[in-house]
């Protein structure tokens, strides 16, 4: 869990002036995050991702998936009494990569959860206005059948990184 843990840290240093890295970058600070929570959650996480071949070289704002799928965490399966899963899917769809993110956890609708956009929705959807205002992106969240969340996220498939039509955005968010 420490070196996970380090994984997670000196990315944060490292990537600090990046905002956007490979996805098998960014998958592999993902991973480092599911392996800490798994050590916390045991076998009550079971985390599962079905990456289609050749999008591992898109490019993707640093440290995204990570804050969506800890929302997961936090608001889908923490509160379980039972195991939960956690599924990413990520796939080219048309021009675009298409990013799937669901659990099968509580939902958003029990009774102690809002049914709006936290601060990890807001911020990913901040990041990608930055990127691709211009382009088109989409970011939608939910309700799954049978239980829990679905986020989908839909950008531009891009194997460059794109430089950001909103500068003030990433310059207040820089600190």
């Amino acid at each position: 869990m420490i070196c996970q843990l380090s994984t997670l840290l000196r990315a944060v240093l490292d990537e600090s002036e990046t905002q956007q890295v490979s996805l098998s970058r960014e998958l592999e600070l993902l991973r480092a995050y599911v392996a800490i929570e798994s050590v916390r959650f045991g076998e009550r996480l079971n985390f599962h991702e079905e990456i289609e071949s050749g999008c591992s070289m898109a490019y993707v704002p640093v440290l995204f998936l990570q804050p969506l799928v800890e929302n997961s965490v936090r608001h889908g399966i923490e509160p379980l009494d039972r195991p939960g899963n956690i599924w990413v899917s990520i796939m080219r769809h048309g021009e675009s990569l298409r990013i799937l993110i669901s659990d099968d956890g509580q939902g958003r609708h029990a009774a102690s959860q809002s049914t709006g956009w936290g601060i990890g929705l807001k911020n990913a959807n901040a990041r990608l206005a930055a990127l691709h205002a211009e382009d088109g992106f989409e970011i939608t969240m939910d309700d799954r059948q049978g239980g829990g969340t679905t986020i989908t996220i839909l950008f531009p498939f891009t194997t460059q990184p794109s430089a950001p039509k909103d500068t003030e955005f990433w310059e207040r968010n820089q600190s």
